[in-house]
Order: structure tokens, then C-alpha cells, then sequence
């Protein structure tokens, strides 16, 4: 009889989990839900539909079948809310979970990758959880860093449409991406030497470990999938309920608690705050983009007058920005940071290339470009407004074989001629800091690298990625271990256009916490590159929790009031208005 009541025991638990979940929503929230829509749960049962090959969502018990995990806590907890009752519907990876969509099979799903799914078919609620995805590689594999595994030759296998597949689909530029249908097979093909590396989830890639004796997990990730309930596309009421009872389920640490109960490991809550997505028209017509509903009129003015999020890019810069020679394709982390911008303002994203800072600046004067990335420094601050920083940067010198310059204090001596980008941040720098060196200012770093290569430059003052790119190119020149400037990059709007500010500035610090600066980093490469560390009392990356709602809600504060003002203003209808 023991067995029994310890399983009756346990099977009441799980059907009052529900109601204490709604029950800790309903405190947390201090005030009765909104009205349920009827497209939510159109047949009279919550339909879920629960992608149970991936362990993040949910797991299938083997002897009964009985599902568990978040997406089932949270999915119970939703329907107690509506007050319907729960059918979950069980996938074994995404595109069936895509094919049961199309053929009208469930109202909501668990979970999928905003960033990376078809976004004509699926509306996203905002995401509940990060997911960390890393490599699973064998014991004696040269892959130490997840930057490794991209190099010419390395075979990677994924499960096919799932958010690793999706991702590196997208980023690798070496490395040949290797499509199974289950996780368990593309684990087999690792197994049996078919490939060089398992792309994952890290709790999937743990759960794997004993069946490859000695073989690494590695430390660092390649992508931070933040997860969110997928709703088919149309129902914007249903999309907006669900995102206020993910909002309240994290607020109240129901989230934190389903991933405890699972055993999670790699599993956090998500930082995103992503709003329903709803179909736009761009200016230039038909062109389908997807806009955030919650994004103040005065923002979308400041950063996309055109209709377009226009980037400017200094590919004279391989820290920020590069361009293959062969098919022109632009790569870095400016041009992933644009990317993702304009994908969550829902429109268009136009890279507007420049060779040099003097080129940017000149830009500016012209209305060519409504963002730039660039290093934050005193004597842009009369032209330009910049977020909190994104990235530091070392900078630093190249000097040729048999210089006597050793460390970065033997360049200010009197005679030595230092060769400089005109108006970049070391040129800045050093025009106020050296007090006997000479400078000699090039257009472009390639300029200023012809200055030290012809002898007329004792010095090159760079940026340390780039002049360890340039010393390949003179045998026996040396980059300085030291430094003199750790420069520090933000994403900079002309002056004036203070909601757009703000909005750049909140997603500048949910791109830091989130990972995506680090992953960023990562696929460019760079050395001598990291995060920026966070401001004092910042409360980005987990820290005073307090100090962060604060600050976002000076952030919400900014946007609504510049909302509101546009509204008193009564501007022009705008291409998003229309």
C-alpha cells in the first residue's frame, strides 16, 4: 500500500500545480487577468502542443508516457488561467510541430525561437527562457572554443530545424552543418565518427555525455536561444494574453521554479521582453516586415524616419565590420547588432558602408544614416549621443623588427613618429595624451599601415585585431603586449532624439545580458575584444534586481513621455502610422 499512496500523493501534486501556479500569478499580478480572447482556445480546450525532443521544453517518460517539464507546468498553469481544460499535443522536434500548425492541430506552442522561425506562419509571446547551446566534442578533438569548430573541414550535426540548426545555418562560414532528423541521431553520427562536433543545447549535450566516454562539453556557448509560446499568425488579442501571463510567470518566479523542478542545467530565465510581433507594409511597398506593437511612435520617428533602419559601418574596421572580397557579404559584430535591431523594430536593415570615421561623420551631416557603431570618445559628444558601451576594445602598437619600442610608455618619446587613422579613437586619444611623440594621420588604417611598411612611421596605433591582421604582412614587426586606451564602443544617433535613445539603450543592455554581444564576438574572431564590463549599478547580467527595474522603467518612462509628446505634436502620419 506504500507504493500506492506515495504515487497518489505524487499524483495530486502534479494537478494542484496548476492552481498554485495560477494561484502565485494571480498575487503577483495584484489584479484580475484581462479577459480571455476567444481565438485562444477556440474548440473549448487549450490545445498545447509540446516539442518533447528537446529537454529544455519537455521530457516523455519512457514507461508511461507521461510528459513533464517548463512547457507542461507553464502550459497547465495557462489553461487554469482561461478555465478550459489541457490537451497537450506531443512532437518529437519542430517541423512537425511546423506540420501540425498547417494542418490546425493546436492553439499554442512550446516553445520556439523567435529570432528563427518562419515568421509568416507564427506570432511569438515574449520569451520565457534562455537556453544556452554549445558543442559536444570528442576526448582528443582540437575544438576548444566554440569559435574553433568553424574552420574548413569540421563537420557539425544537428537536428534539423531546431534552433542550433537554424543559427549556424545562418553564421558558420567555414564548417559544413550535418542534418539529421532526431538529436539522437545527430549524436550518432558524432559517436561513430561521422562528425566532428554535436550541436546542442548544453542540457541536451550533458544527458549525452555517458554514451561518449571522455568526450567534452565545451565552456563557452555559440547561441542563447530565448524561447517563447508560438501562436498561429492572426490572433493578436491571444498572442497579447499570453504574453501577459509569461510576463507575470516570470515576475513571480513561477519560470525560475519550473526550470529548478526540471533538473535544468544551462536553463535561465530570459531577460528578452519582446512584444507580439503584427504584419507591416513597408514604405517601398509589399515588402512584409514585423513590427513591435509596443514601440512609441516618437522612437520609430528618431531611428526609422525612412522605413528603414540605415546602419552605418566602418569596414575599414575589422573590430566592427568586414567585407568578403569575393561576394561582397558584410560580417561582424556592428552588422549582427544592426541586424537583430532592425529585426526587432520590424523593418528593413540597410548597411551603409564607410571606409573611415571621417566618412561616417560626414554622413551624419548629410542625413545618410540614422545609427552608427563607434568608439564612445569626448570630441564626437557635440555631434553625436551613445548608449552605455557594448565592447571594449584594446588598442595598442605595431612596431617593425628591432624597434626599440618594447612597451606602449617607449612610443612618447621625442622623434618618433606614430601613424594613425585620422579622427579614429586612438587618434583622438593620443592628440590629447602624448606629450613628445609626433602624429601622423592616414585616411585609413591601411594608409597609416603604409606609413610604418615605407619607414616614414616609427609606430601604427590600432586597435589590436587589426594590427595583428597587418603584421601578417611585415615579417618580423611585433604587436605591443601592453596597452595604452581600452576603447570602448557604443552603438551613437545624431543629437536630439531622445526616445530613440532610449530604445537603443535598452536593447544595447538586453544584447549584453543576453549573451548576444559575447556570441558576436565570438563568430568575428576578434582578439583583444570583449564585453563591455557593466556600469556601477547597472543591474545588467543578473545583478541588483532592483537597480534594473528601475532603470528599465526610466526606459519605459522616456519612451512613453516622447510617446505621448509625439501624439500632442500631432506629426505627419507616418509610413508605420499608415
Amino acid at each position: 500500500m506504500l507504493a500506492p499512496t506515495r504515487f497518489a500523493w505524487a499524483r495530486a501534486a502534479g494537478l494542484a500545480l496548476p492552481l498554485v501556479i495560477a494561484s502565485s500569478l494571480a498575487t503577483a499580478a495584484g489584479a484580475a487577468p484581462p479577459a480571455p480572447p476567444p481565438d485562444l482556445a477556440p474548440t473549448g480546450t487549450l490545445r498545447a502542443a509540446v516539442n518533447f525532443g528537446n529537454p529544455n521544453n519537455a521530457s516523455k517518460d519512457p514507461s508511461t508516457g507521461e510528459l513533464r517539464g517548463v512547457a507542461v507546468d507553464l502550459a497547465r498553469a495557462l489553461a487554469a488561467r482561461l478555465g478550459v481544460p489541457l490537451a497537450l499535443v506531443p512532437y518529437p522536434g519542430i517541423p512537425p510541430m511546423l506540420d501540425g500548425l498547417r494542418a490546425g492541430a493546436w492553439d499554442v506552442g512550446f516553445a520556439f525561437d523567435p529570432a528563427l522561425e518562419p515568421g509568416d506562419e507564427l506570432d511569438f509571446a515574449t520569451p520565457h527562457i534562455g537556453v544556452e547551446n554549445t558543442y559536444l566534442v570528442p576526448a582528443d578533438s582540437p575544438i576548444r572554443a566554440a569559435a574553433d569548430a568553424d574552420r574548413p573541414d569540421v563537420r557539425i550535426a544537428v537536428a534539423r530545424g531546431n534552433s542550433p540548426d537554424r543559427f549556424l545555418t545562418g553564421t558558420l562560414r567555414y564548417a559544413h552543418v550535418v542534418r539529421t532528423d532526431t538529436v539522437p541521431a545527430a549524436l550518432a553520427l558524432l559517436r561513430g565518427g561521422q562528425a566532428d562536433a554535436f550541436a546542442g543545447s548544453r542540457q541536451a549535450a550533458l544527458g549525452f555525455l555517458p554514451q561518449l566516454p571522455g568526450a567534452r562539453l565545451l565552456d563557452d556557448n555559440f547561441l542563447i536561444a530565448n524561447l517563447a509560446v508560438a501562436l498561429p499568425k492572426r490572433r493578436t488579442a491571444s498572442v497579447a494574453y499570453v504574453s501577459d501571463f509569461i510576463e507575470q510567470a516570470k515576475a513571480s518566479g513561477v519560470v525560475r521554479q519550473a526550470i529548478e523542478r526540471a533538473g535544468l542545467h544551462g536553463v535561465r530565465v530570459s531577460s528578452a521582453s519582446i512584444t507580439p510581433n503584427l504584419p507591416a507594409t513597408g514604405r517601398d511597398g509589399g515588402e512584409r516586415a514585423r513590427t513591435t506593437a509596443a514601440t512609441p511612435p516618437a522612437a520609430l520617428m528618431d531611428l526609422v524616419p525612412t522605413g528603414k533602419l540605415r546602419v552605418a559601418l566602418n569596414i575599414g574596421n575589422s573590430v566592427l565590420a568586414t567585407k568578403d572580397p569575393t561576394d561582397g557579404e558584410l560580417h561582424g559584430v556592428a552588422v549582427d547588432l544592426g541586424h537583430e535591431l532592425a529585426a526587432r523594430l520590424g523593418v528593413p536593415f540597410v548597411p551603409v558602408e564607410y571606409p573611415s570615421v571621417p566618412k561616417i561623420m560626414a554622413g551624419l551631416q548629410a542625413d545618410a544614416w540614422d545609427v552608427a557603431f563607434l568608439a564612445i570618445d569626448p570630441a564626437r559628444a557635440a555631434e553625436l549621443e551613445f548608449t552605455v558601451p557594448y565592447m571594449e576594445v584594446d588598442n595598442t602598437y605595431l612596431v617593425p623588427k628591432q624597434s626599440p619600442i618594447r612597451n606602449v610608455a617607449d612610443a612618447d618619446r621625442p622623434g618618433v613618429r606614430i601613424a594613425v587613422p585620422s579622427k579614429s579613437a586612438p587618434d583622438l586619444f593620443l592628440t590629447r595624451e602624448l606629450q613628445r611623440a609626433t602624429l601622423l594621420r592616414a585616411d585609413t588604417g591601411a594608409a597609416a599601415f603604409e606609413l610604418l611598411r615605407s619607414g616614414q612611421a616609427d609606430a601604427f596605433a590600432a586597435d589590436r585585431q587589426s594590427l595583428l591582421e597587418f603584421a601578417e604582412h611585415l615579417p618580423g614587426s611585433q604587436v605591443l603586449g601592453d596597452r595604452f586606451l581600452a576603447v570602448q564602443h557604443a552603438i551613437a544617433m545624431p543629437k536630439g532624439r531622445a526616445a530613440g535613445l532610449a530604445y537603443v539603450s535598452d536593447f544595447d543592455e538586453r544584447m549584453k545580458a543576453s549573451g548576444a554581444v559575447q556570441q558576436a564576438i565570438a563568430r568575428a574572431r576578434l582578439r583583444g575584444v570583449q564585453v563591455a564590463p557593466d556600469l556601477p549599478n547597472s543591474g545588467a547580467g543578473g545583478g541588483d534586481r532592483s537597480t534594473a527595474g528601475v532603470r528599465s522603467l526610466l526606459v519605459a518612462a522616456i519612451l512613453l513621455l516622447a510617446g505621448g509628446g509625439a501624439v500632442l505634436r500631432r506629426p505627419a502620419r507616418r509610413w508605420w502610422q499608415r
